[in-house]
This record gives structure tokens, sequence and C-alpha cells, in this order.
């Protein structure tokens, strides 16, 4: 099983990279950078466990074994600034690393002081000890505080909260989906802790057991947040104005740059969108198959994040059914041409990027409400 562990390893350096490289990265970027460290730390130590080097480095182990309650202190730090554009780190937050503090505290006075484990010697990540059981299940309680914290913030915004705007549902999809995953994932952490120190043997060993169910976890979590990449982690930037409130001059003036700021903004998407609209027209590089973002991006030379909010934003599609919607135009217009009449509908769908019938018969229904026999047909 230790290549899982080593897949998920190279996944989360990869994901990591294009969120350090991001220029002018907002709060709660800076915080998942660092949570996301944390993850390929935790991962790192699953792996030399699976490959029997746990013993090797015991006193690396115990840190990490301390530092899962850090996970705790990340996510929430994530969700307030992730929903909160305002929240800001201060000296007092520093009090959130306290519980970690405590725990290798702990666990040094077990060990050097009254020599009830030997964390640091033999190691003691497969030792029942009811000390080590105390600061596992101490652990599990200060994760457990913060996760029901984030899930309190996270709930009250998604369900006692509308979002008018379609990008802010969906951010907050995301904040909600991966709330309610962490929350999965520690409940059956729990379950299996308390199973396996009832002895129920049928079980296998316990840490094993957590160690890939959370890294099946971390895929998932890198899978979602691949998906949800070019809206996720910025919080929302949206700007008010209160028509009826009195404003001082000061004020006044502050509210004429915020407008300014809003109408170069507005203007600055136009623009990107307008080059993506003429060079989808003018070059139909869709006509040649799948064609990423990426691809996409490095051809007209905007981020790849920036395209797919700005289609979003736009169109109110997402980039495949916004690729997709030139195809069917295409193929439309190659239906209604009586000079094609002895082409096949296959054959012409191929010729606009489509890579199969099936796909071909399920997208342009989608986007006419009919096949394309159908559609040919009627137009006959």
């Amino acid at each position: 099983m230790s290549y899982i562990y080593i897949v998920c390893l190279a996944l989360i350096l990869f994901f990591s990279f294009s969120l350090i490289t991001k220029p002018k990265k907002v709060l709660s970027e800076k915080i998942f950078v660092g949570w996301i460290f944390l993850l390929a730390i935790t991962e790192f130590s699953f792996f030399l466990n699976a490959i029997g080097m746990a013993s090797d480095y015991t006193l690396l182990f115990s840190v990490v074994c301390d530092s899962h309650v850090l996970h705790g202190s990340f996510y929430f730090f994530y969700v307030q600034s992730f929903i909160n554009k305002d929240f800001k780190l201060k000296g007092i937050h520093l009090l959130h690393f306290s519980p970690f503090v405590l725990i290798f505290g702990l666990k040094f006075y077990f060990n050097e002081i009254i020599g009830e484990m030997d964390c640091y010697g033999v190691g003691c990540i497969h030792s029942c000890n009811r000390y080590i059981d105390l600061l596992s299940f101490f652990k599990f309680g200060i994760l457990g505080g913060y996760l029901f914290a984030g899930w309190h913030l996270v709930h009250d915004r998604v369900i006692h909260k509308t979002e008018k705007d379609r990008l802010e549902r969906i951010r907050f999809n995301w904040i909600h989906n991966i709330t309610i995953g962490i929350l999965i994932i520690f409940s059956f952490a729990v379950s299996y802790k308390v199973l396996d120190r009832l002895e129920f043997n049928f079980l296998g060993n316990a840490i094993n057991a957590i160690n890939i169910m959370v890294t099946f976890f971390i895929l998932i979590f890198l899978y979602m947040g691949n998906s949800y990449a070019y809206i996720f982690v910025s919080p929302y930037q949206g700007k008010g104005i209160d028509l009826d409130s009195k404003t001082n001059g000061k004020e006044n003036e502050c509210t004429t740059v915020s407008q300014a700021e809003d109408k170069e903004e507005v203007l600055n998407i136009d623009r990107k969108f307008n080059m993506i609209e003429l060079f989808l027209k003018k070059e139909k590089p869709y006509l040649e198959g799948q064609m990423t973002i990426r691809q996409l991006s490095d051809s007209i030379n905007i981020p790849q994040n920036e395209i797919s909010s700005i289609i979003l934003q736009k169109t109110d599609k997402y980039y495949c059914d916004y690729m997709n919607a030139f195809r069917v135009e295409t193929l439309k217009e190659k239906l209604d041409d009586p000079k094609l009449n002895n082409f096949t509908v296959l054959s012409l769908g191929l010729e606009c990027g489509f890579a199969s019938k099936t796909s071909l018969n399920r997208i342009f229904k989608q986007h006419t409400g009919v096949t394309p026999s159908e559609y040919r047909n009627r137009e006959n």
C-alpha cells in the first residue's frame, strides 16, 4: 500500500506548487498553503510507517503525531478567512497552537518524568498504553471542537444566508462539501479507534487503517480542489454600496474610488472575455477535439483560473459547457447546409470536435433539446 502514499504525496506537492507560485495571494490562500504543507508532512510519516521505518525515526513520528491537532487550527482559520474577507490573523490567534504545545509537554512528561511511555526510544505508534490512549482521545476532543466550530460557521453561512451570485454559491459549496468530508473521516477515525481499544481484532491494525482512510480522503480533497481551482481559495471581493446611507465627504470619496475600481474591473473582465471569444471564433481550436484550459491559457496569455471564472460570470457556463456550445453551433450550421446532406451525422460531429457518437448525442441534446438526427430531420 506504500505506493498510495507516494501518489498522494506527489499530488500534494503538485497542488501546493500551483498555490505557492500564485501571485498576490490573499490570507485564505496563505493559510491553505500552510495546511497543505502540514498534510504533506503527515502523509510522509504515513509512508515511512508503511515501509516499516517508524522505529528508525521515533522522535519525528512523535512530533508529527502531536501536530495532528494543528489540522484543526488550520481548518478553522481557513474557514474563517474564506467566508469573511475582513478576517485578519492577530497575536491572540497564537493561542490556537497551545493544544499542540500542551500535548507535546504531556508526552514529554509521561516519557521523561514518570517513565510511563517510551515514544522517544522504541516508539509508541503501535503500543497499547493507557497514557497513549489518553493523549489520543484528548487530540480527538480538540479536533472535534475545531471541526464543530468550523461546521457551525459554514452551516450558518450556507444554510441561513442566500447567495444571489452563482459564483459565490459554488464557492461556498466547496467549503461546505469539504467540511462534511472532514467530519465523515473524523467520525470514522474516532469509531475505529474506539473499536480497536475494545479489542475488536477483526478490524486489523487501527493505525494503518486510519492512515489509509485519511490518505483516500486527501486524494478526494485534492480532486475536489482541482475541480474548484478557479474559485475556491479566494474570499468574496464584492463591494456593496448602501444608497440610503448618509455619508460625509470622506465616505463619498471612498465610494467614488470603489465605484471606479469596480468599473475598471468590469471593463477588464469584458476585455478578456472578448479576447477569449475572438480567439475561439477565429481559430476554432475546439474543432480539434478536447482543448484544455491550459492550452487556451497559453494561446491567449490569460491565467487558467481567470479564464474559468470569466466564462462562468459572462455566460453562466462552465468551461467544458462553453466549449461544447461552440461545437454544437458549428454542427447545427453543417446540418442546416443542404450540400452536406450526404454526410452522416457522426462524421460531421467528429469534424466539429466531438469525441464519440455517445458524447455527440448527449451534449447536442443538452444544448438543443433534440438529438442531431432529430434536428436534421426536423430542418429537412
